[in-house]
């Protein structure tokens, strides 16, 4: 019975120091989840807002009439490709609005309008392919 608790003991404290060692290096290596950036937007001036590599671009004319607003950008990361979150929700502009995933990105869909048009390559920055958009919504890009 002594030795049977001990036993149980030593195994308890064994895989307590194991964990204990463990843990700093999962959370070192978890990437983060998701990032958020904003920026007010005037009317009538050009505005840009990156996460990462993913760029938003509203052109002064996309904008026209429309009062200030604060621009909002959340990106999510996963294995194929990046999740883009734009708002305020339902904003709709004037003029197609350029959005950039990165260098990688193959395509991209939006949540209601299925696969997005791509610009022309004159729009991209470098090799990075650009898509229009015309209200913000939730868009993904993948690899």
């Amino acid at each position: 019975m002594n030795t049977l608790r001990r036993l149980l003991f030593t195994i308890l404290v064994v895989t307590l120091l194991v964990g204990a060692l463990a843990m700093p290096a999962s959370v070192a290596a978890a990437k983060p989840i998701g990032q958020t950036r904003a920026l007010w937007v005037t009317p009538e001036i050009d505005a840009k807002l990156n996460a990462g590599p993913v760029l938003v671009q509203i052109p002064a004319n996309a904008t026209r009439g429309m009062q200030p607003f604060l621009l909002t950008m959340t990106v999510w990361q996963d294995a194929n490709g990046y999740t883009v979150e734009l708002g305020p929700a339902g904003a709709e502009f004037r003029a197609p609005v350029l959005l950039s995933f990165g260098p990688h990105i193959r395509g991209a869909t939006g949540e209601n309008v299925g696969p997005l048009n791509p610009a022309p390559r004159s729009e991209w920055r470098g090799n990075q392919p650009a898509f229009w958009v015309e209200h913000f919504s939730r868009y993904s890009g993948w690899f």
